[in-house]
């Protein structure tokens, strides 16, 4: 059961830094931000409190009923993606090559009436069947764009399955690390490391695992435990388009 905990808790831990990154990638306001909750108290941190991203690098359709992804019938998300595109180079001279959408997001590309005629246009047949790798491919041609369908999910503090990647939303980004997650030094780390009644180690480049035991009565206690926070160096090159709402 020792080694079960610890691997349930590194788990744990890894789900932390993930949420923190998906967070960034996919901001409800426009503004790239963390906010999450440990030991009881909300942390947050704003990677754009200028606005300087939410003016050039964030576009809202979901405010329009005809400009909306999930309105299929008239939107129209290979141009809104095309505009995005051309901001992010005009900008940086870098071109985004990849685009993260949800996979409900992916269920309203593979309806929306402009994508379809666009893979008609280079087929003989007047019926054809709308899965996810022709749309990929039609972004793909016309676009120079990787779609990516991301659908990991985690269960959050109360035991509730959430979405890494929410949906309404489609990230692009370049090609290449945007930044990289940084691990301070725990606690346990610092007093524990060394200590002859500890068992300490370091996994995932700075997840602290400590293993204690305690007299009368006998006890093990497992504590993993971290200090994490992504960087976001490369935030310029990406542009966050929030095509939906629920």
């Amino acid at each position: 059961r020792i080694f079960d905990d610890a691997n349930t808790l590194i788990d744990g831990a890894n789900v932390v830094s993930e949420r923190m990154i998906m967070q960034l990638l996919a901001p409800t306001d426009g503004h790239p931000k963390i906010s999450i909750q440990a030991n009881g108290v909300t942390y947050e941190y704003n990677y754009d409190p200028n606005s300087t991203y939410s003016s050039k690098n964030y576009a809202d359709v979901s405010g329009s009923s005809e400009d909306k992804w999930s309105t299929v019938d008239t939107a129209d998300p290979l141009d809104d993606v095309s505009v995005a595109l051309d901001a992010v180079e005009a900008e940086t001279g870098e071109r985004p090559s990849i685009m993260i959408i949800s996979r409900k997001t992916m269920d309203y590309l593979k309806q929306n009436k402009k994508i379809r005629n666009a893979i008609l246009a280079q087929n003989a047949t007047a019926n054809i069947f709308m899965n996810d790798n022709r749309v990929k491919e039609v972004f793909s041609n016309e676009l120079g764009i990787s779609v990516i369908v991301y659908s990991k999910q985690y269960k959050d503090e109360t035991g509730k399955a959430q979405k890494f990647y929410p949906d309404g939303f489609a990230t692009l980004i370049p090609t290449g690390a945007l930044g990289n997650t940084w691990y301070g030094t725990t606690p346990e780390e610092r007093t524990l490391m060394g200590n002859a009644t500890a068992d300490v180690s370091i996994v995932n480049t700075g997840v602290a695992v400590a293993v204690t035991v305690s007299n009368d009565p006998v006890q093990t206690k497992t504590t993993v435990s971290e200090i994490v926070l992504p960087s976001y160096e490369r935030m310029d090159s990406t542009y966050v388009i929030k095509c939906y709402t629920e």
